[in-house]
């Protein structure tokens, strides 16, 4: 299925999610049009699972309460579950032991840089970084910077450097090709890890991630993790079986964001 049709499909699984579920039959507006998969912004607190949500982020995207905003998506998954809970996900994603010491969201490392949608730190310091993605056409390929070589030597530079994956890396390949797949990407080295969560269903996303691996031209790029939403939320579910309340919470988010034709 190409992106267009299947972006008219989610749009419409989100529409009538708005009415069916939340009870909104007004539309929102973008650009000064009308859409039925975008909440009228005064009722935009329900677009969170929990309205306790809200006050978790304290810089909104400007299309926040967008049904298809992947910042939404981001913290209506995340932002449920405890250090404890955060721990065993993490464990099962890496296969390995993590504890996990704190979370954020909208992380930004160094102040005017590029900012994360979601941040984990475990007890021993390490980190991992992530890149949610929901319904869009595309990741950005080039950055907004007005002067590219002097973000890339300030915020990029010394990572990339440093990371052994990047060798074949140039400045204009990091700024231009696939800038916003590689300045996480970057940050996957050592025992930190780089890690996309996105459709596997949308050719857009999913693309484009491979083709940013792809033009590293190395064998093992292992400290990057590539998650699909169709996947994880079966398995977050089976995961935490044990838990009626998570269980049914997950249900909730699989039924928002998920139409049935397209589970994993």
């Amino acid at each position: 299925m190409n992106y267009n049709n299947w972006y008219q499909i989610i749009k419409k699984h989100l529409g009538n999610y708005k009415k069916e579920v939340l009870k909104i039959n007004e539309n929102g507006t973008f650009r000064n049009k009308e859409y039925s998969h975008i909440i009228p912004k005064e009722l935009g607190s329900k677009n969170y699972l929990r309205s306790s949500f809200e006050k978790l982020v304290l810089k909104k995207h400007p299309d926040w309460y967008h049904m298809n905003s992947s910042q939404t998506v981001c913290v209506n998954f995340f932002a449920v579950l405890d250090n404890n809970e955060l721990s065993k996900l993490m464990s099962a994603i890496l296969n390995r032991e993590i504890l996990v010491k704190q979370a954020e969201f909208e992380y930004t490392p160094v102040k005017n840089s590029s900012n994360y949608d979601y941040y984990i730190q475990d007890i021993n310091g390490n980190n991992y970084y992530f890149e949610i993605k929901y319904s869009e056409s595309t990741i950005d390929k080039k950055s907004k910077a007005s002067d590219k070589s002097d973000a890339y030597e300030k915020y990029y530079k010394n990572d990339v450097k440093s990371n052994p994956i990047f060798k074949n890396i140039t400045e204009n390949d990091f700024m231009t090709n696939h800038f916003q797949a590689y300045r996480n990407m970057v940050k996957g080295k050592g025992d930190d890890y780089s890690i996309f969560i996105t459709m596997r269903s949308n050719e857009g996303t999913y693309n484009e991630l491979k083709s940013a691996l792809e033009d590293l031209r190395v064998k093992d790029a292992h400290n990057t993790i590539l998650l699909y939403w169709e996947n994880l939320i079966n398995d977050v579910m089976e995961l935490f079986k044990d838990k009626a309340e998570l269980v049914s919470y997950y249900k909730e988010f699989k039924d928002k964001y998920i139409p049935s034709f397209i589970e994993g």
